[in-house]
Parts: C-alpha cells; sequence; structure tokens
C-alpha cells in the first residue's frame, strides 16, 4: 500500500475519493474482498461507498448483491496499480530513504 501523506491526501481530494474508498479499490484491484467483507460485517453503514464507486465507474456489478459478485474495472485496477506499483518503484530505488523524504519524489508523480 502507498505512503499516506500529504501528497496522497491531496490526490484523494483531487479524485473526489476517501480512505474508505481507497481501500475498498485497493482490496478489489488486489483480489482481497474478504478483507472487505470482515470490515463491512462491523461497519455496515460503510457499504454506501461500494454503491458510490460501482455509479463512478471504479467497479462493476455482474449479477446480486454481494461483495464477490463486484469486479474491479479497469479505471479501478488502473488507479490503484499506477499509485501503488509507482511508489514501489521509487522506494525501491531509494531504499534508505524513511517515508517522509519520499513526499518530495513523488509529488511530482502525484501531479502527473
Amino acid at each position: 500500500m502507498i505512503a499516506i501523506g500529504t501528497p496522497f491526501i491531496n490526490l484523494l481530494n483531487k479524485d473526489e475519493l476517501n480512505l474508505t474508498q481507497y481501500c475498498v479499490l485497493y482490496c478489489y484491484a488486489y483480489d482481497k474482498v474478504y478483507l472487505l467483507e470482515e470490515y463491512f460485517k462491523k461497519n455496515k453503514e460503510d457499504i454506501k461507498h461500494v454503491k458510490s464507486l460501482i455509479e463512478r465507474n471504479y467497479l462493476d456489478i455482474s449479477d446480486g448483491t454481494k461483495l464477490t459478485n463486484i469486479t474491479p474495472t479497469h479505471k479501478c485496477i488502473s488507479y490503484i496499480k499506477d499509485l501503488v506499483d509507482s511508489y514501489a518503484d521509487i522506494k525501491a530505488e531509494n531504499i534508505l530513504s524513511d517515508d517522509d523524504d519520499m513526499f518530495d519524489l513523488i509529488d511530482d508523480l502525484y501531479k502527473d
């Protein structure tokens, strides 16, 4: 998962996503729906974020209302994997840097 800091929060704000929605997208992009099922057992009200992501074409529902019937769209996979993979690539090239030092390096990436 990507480091959570000011550039990341600014990106979510720009894309009109909240942290729950980001986590939902992440779980679908990386096939971790079982984590969402566990989370939504105790946080039933947050399921509304899944509907919003379907309406915004990040997720697609094929049949029924189960979380497992929902699939990530190209928009979801691209959004999440571009962020996570590019952060991982930058971090791998700068292994001695801590996450605070990474903000300057990834700030331009987020702007793109």
